[in-house]
């Protein structure tokens, strides 16, 4: 994530896992590792990472009355992820 702050890496060659309201939002996995973050860039092209969601493929996770079962990406998107973004870019 630092390189991608930085500029280091560029997100944009980044598969996204979703979009918010024109924030890119990425899923990156390292083994049973999942992490999705946010990246935001305003007009002097500073750059912002948020994580949005991170744990592990095939643990389940619930808080504050979301849940995800650990294996569906597309609960993932719709029942975690896409929840915490209304909260965070409305």
């Amino acid at each position: 994530l630092d390189k991608i702050v930085s500029g280091d890496l560029d997100y944009r060659g980044l598969k996204e896992f979703d979009n918010f309201g024109g924030v890119p939002l990425i899923k990156a996995e390292f083994h049973e590792v999942i992490v999705i973050f946010a990246v935001q860039e305003d007009e002097v092209a500073d750059r912002k990472v948020t994580v949005m969601f991170a744990g592990r493929r095939g643990v389940s996770f619930a808080a504050g009355g979301l849940q995800w079962d650990g294996d569906n990406d597309e609960a993932l998107r719709c029942d975690v992820v896409h929840a915490r973004a209304v909260a965070w870019f409305s």
